[in-house]
């Protein structure tokens, strides 16, 4: 019978800001919300070519979400927005580049138009372009029903403590009550620094 020396795993440490001095391979657990225990696990490379060189390495994203179904009536055409104060918005902790995924349940009351979702970074509203937000066709049949949407977006050089927030457009040709409900947004890092 051969006797084996258990040998004891160094623990990560947890920062709850990033290192000053870091050393390349260096590991840590970055607790990103304390309130929900986000904790992402980051490692540092040196050789990366981005100004970012803590690339993430798992952990959960930030997750925000409004399950009930909330309207905005007279709401104008061709103009981003909010429903309301519940619409999902994340903050991001730390400056770098984020991937994101934003869902909903969309529809507007009388007329057949374009709905959108897009994601609003900072004060950087959407673009109604593809790729800068995601849009369903709503037709007569579709009017008092809803539509999902969801959206992926990466976004480059965010900088911390800005806020990524749900918005909303149609192009209804008049105002009409624009519906959202079972929203969600989910925030991943991509590498920060």
């Amino acid at each position: 019978m051969t006797l084996r020396t258990l040998v004891p795993v160094a623990a990560v440490p947890l920062y709850t800001s990033l290192p000053a001095s870091p050393v390349d391979g260096q590991v840590i657990d970055y607790l990103a919300d304390a309130t929900n225990g986000v904790v992402w696990r980051l490692r540092y490379r040196a050789a990366s070519s981005s100004s970012y060189k803590w690339e993430f390495i798992g952990g959960p994203p930030l997750h925000k979400e409004y399950l009930a179904y909330e309207s905005f009536a007279s709401y104008q055409p061709n103009t981003w927005g909010g429903i309301s104060a519940n619409d999902p918005s994340v903050t991001v902790p730390l400056a770098g580049d984020y991937d994101t995924v934003a869902t909903g349940v969309m529809s507007v009351n009388s007329v057949a138009a374009t709905i959108y979702m897009g994601l609003k970074v900072g004060t950087v509203e959407p673009k109604d372009s593809l790729g800068e937000a995601a849009f369903y066709y709503s037709e007569a049949a579709h009017l008092t029903g809803g539509c999902q949407l969801v959206l992926q977006r990466r976004f480059l050089a965010v900088a911390a403590g800005v806020a990524i927030t749900q918005r909303y457009e149609h192009n209804g040709s008049s105002a009409q009550t624009l519906s959202r409900g079972t929203a969600a947004l989910r925030v991943t890092p991509v590498r920060v620094g």
